[in-house]
Order: C-alpha cells, then structure tokens, then sequence
C-alpha cells in the first residue's frame, strides 16, 4: 500500500474506511502473486510441491471470497443493496465492511481468470491507476468521515480501479450484483480517463 511515492495509500487511508482500499486490495495482490508463483514456479526456484501446495491455499482463500460475494448477492436483491459499507462502525462486533470489499476482489479476480491472460498486466494497469493519488482523492476519500458522499467516492474509486484493471467498463456488473450504491456523477460518463493529469475519477 505504500504507493505513490507522494500520497501513500498506507496510512493516509487509516481510519474505519480502511476496508474498502485495503482489504480489496490485500486480496488482489495476494491471489495475483499466488497465480503467478503457481503457474511459473521454476523462474523463482519454487518445487512442484509447493507450487502445488500454493495453488491449493489460493483455491481455499478464494472459496471463501466466492462465499462472502453470494451471500453479498442474495442480500444486494433481498434489500436493494443495503449490505454496502465502506465504514466500519466501530460499535458493532464485526466489521461490516468485510462483504463489501471481497466483492469487490471477487469482480476484479473473476474478470482477470475469464480473460486467461494472467495477473500480470491487470495488476500493472490496477496499481497505475491508484497510482494518480492526491491530495483532492484523499480528501474525497475521507478515511475517518462517515458520510454518503465519502462513501459514494470510495466505492467510485474501486469500481473503476477494478475496471480500469481488467480494461473494460465494469459498472454495469457491479450494478448486476447488486450495487445500487453506485450512482451519481462519478459515473455519468461512459469512458474511463486515461489521463494522469485529471484529478477525477471518470472522464
């Protein structure tokens, strides 16, 4: 999460609206390096045991991803959506925040194994994108605010680094899932920039 060099997202997202970034962000990274190690393990020296042993924790760590999406899902139709949190309240036992976020990888990680291409290049392209972080991001971002619009920002901010990643306009599945929480002028517009000297989010 140390990156850019200027606004780290490690630390600058600290708060109870940490989820969103890091948790869904700690699951990519993971089962991208896991893929890579698994399926090209003699470029790093790794034996087929634990090249097979690897691929199976990714198998499992994923099961429980796909398990947390589906009840995300049958929840999203139950209640038009209301599972969404990025805010972990911090008066309730657990952390609301968990089904959200692992949707999110579970989109990102589920578009990259259809494509068959490897992690390599989404990866690449993901951390690009986050990398334009700002001051003006952090400030929408607002880590220690509870609001609708620090919410919409931060859900706004994943989908489209998930798109941006997997090279394709995602809003249309996240709002399949659902996730109704996704309205609004972030998303107005049909293409994702590609322009680092913009500061927001979508052109």
């Amino acid at each position: 999460m140390n990156f850019p060099a200027t606004y780290f997202f490690g630390g600058t997202t600290d708060g109870n609206a940490n989820a969103i970034c890091s948790e869904t962000m700690a699951q990519k990274i993971r089962h991208a390096t896991v893929y890579e190690a698994a399926n090209h393990s003699t470029a790093p020296g790794l034996g087929a045991d634990l090249a097979f042993d690897l691929a199976q924790d990714a198998r499992a760590t994923m099961s429980g991803v796909r398990r947390f999406y589906d009840r995300y899902v049958t929840a999203g139709h139950a209640s038009a959506g209301k599972p969404f949190a990025t805010w972990n309240d911090p008066a309730t036992a657990s952390d609301g925040t968990l089904p959200t976020s692992t949707t999110v990888a579970h989109e990102f990680v589920a578009n990259v194994e259809r494509n068959g291409n490897g992690y390599r290049a989404p990866v690449k392209r993901l951390t690009a994108f986050l990398g334009r972080c700002n001051a003006d991001w952090l400030a929408s971002y607002a880590a220690r605010s509870n609001t609708p619009e620090a919410d919409t920002f931060r859900s706004t901010l994943m989908v489209a680094s998930v798109s941006h990643g997997v090279g394709k306009d995602l809003r249309p599945d996240f709002r399949a899932v659902p996730l109704s929480f996704i309205p609004g002028s972030l998303f107005a517009r049909p293409s994702l920039t590609r322009n680092p000297a913009k500061r927001t989010i979508l052109d």
